[in-house]
């Protein structure tokens, strides 16, 4: 078709002017209204973020100083927690110690009463007189721990040193007189009674098995006349 034959108005596309393809001003308007109410609402989105994360700030805050407190005061309790725990340890360690005091003072005046009767039921059987008076004034240390056996034993030997004392006092009586044997090179005479005091000194400290009793014994026996000797 010839340009003369076309419609008039049509409007002829030549090949050096090829048609606008591109978004028309229409479209570019409608998407800058778009954008300009994406921008809105995210504007209003962020406001509400910012609120929120303020929100959630102060409440973290708040959380940390309720955190801070409660941690205070725990720390305040749990102090004073051990100090009472410290409190109630030393109070039973006390009290244990005062257990194993009473317990001990108890198992000892138990032994002790146990040797006494023990003690009483020898004199009275062996009619040694004296015996329970040299026990309750001290003068058989030791004794509380022996077995009845053991204890039986040293009875014997006591009671025969008793009887000796004895037979000697009654020879001083009768002679009237206690002969002093001559003194060691060195040292000061005793006589019989001093020696008797000081046997009775180291029973007392040191016990029947002591050196210093066993000493002081022989020093006794060498003191002793021939005619005293005879009746020990």
């Amino acid at each position: 078709m010839s340009d003369q034959d076309k419609p008039e108005g049509e409007v002829t596309q030549s090949k050096d002017n090829p048609p606008n393809t591109g978004p028309s001003l229409a479209d570019l308007q409608a998407q800058l209204v778009q954008l300009a109410a994406d921008n809105k609402t995210l504007k209003s989105q962020y406001a509400g973020l910012q609120g929120q994360f303020s929100r959630q700030k102060g409440e973290t805050e708040t959380a940390q100083t309720q955190l801070a407190s409660v941690s205070g005061s725990y720390e305040n309790q749990l102090a004073e927690l051990q100090n009472q725990l410290k409190t109630v340890q030393d109070e039973l360690k006390t009290t244990s110690d005062a257990y194993a005091l009473s317990r001990t003072e108890l198992e000892a005046k138990q032994a002790r009463d146990n040797a006494r009767t023990l003690v009483k039921t020898f004199a009275t059987d062996k009619k040694v007189e004296g015996l329970v008076e040299l026990f309750d004034n001290g003068l058989m240390p030791g004794v509380e721990s022996m077995d009845e056996a053991a204890l039986t034993k040293f009875l014997e030997t006591f009671s025969s040193h008793i009887d000796k004392f004895q037979k000697d006092a009654v020879k001083e009586v009768r002679d009237g007189t206690t002969p002093t044997p001559p003194a060691p090179s060195g040292s000061a005479a005793k006589t019989l009674d001093s020696l008797k005091a000081e046997l009775q000194e180291a029973l007392r400290s040191g016990g029947f098995h002591s050196e210093r009793y066993k000493q002081v014994y022989a020093e006794y026996e060498k003191a002793l006349t021939p005619a005293q000797q005879e009746t020990a």
